[in-house]
């Protein structure tokens, strides 16, 4: 999928811009783009990647046992979706 191997290349670059950032910048760039669901579903993966590699960090550091996407899911996962 498109959005897992631009996921991929944006790890390789660590990560330096934010979900936000890059959705702001995307849209600025062209705001009258018709694909902005597809942008907003990237940066909706993105962020939740940023968010379970953080997760994952904090929890090495801390020698805690958990895991980063059950966090996520029971954090910031809208069942609405």
């Amino acid at each position: 999928m498109v959005i897992e191997k631009e996921l991929v290349n944006l790890n390789q670059n660590k990560m330096k811009q934010t979900a936000v950032e890059w959705l702001a910048e995307e849209i600025m760039a062209n705001p009258f783009r018709i694909e902005n669901d597809r942008l907003w579903d990237k940066a909706k993966e993105m962020e939740k990647q940023q968010i379970v590699d953080a997760y994952d960090k904090g929890e090495f550091n801390q020698g805690c046992n958990g895991e980063a996407e059950q966090y996520y899911n029971e954090t910031f996962k809208n069942t609405k979706e």
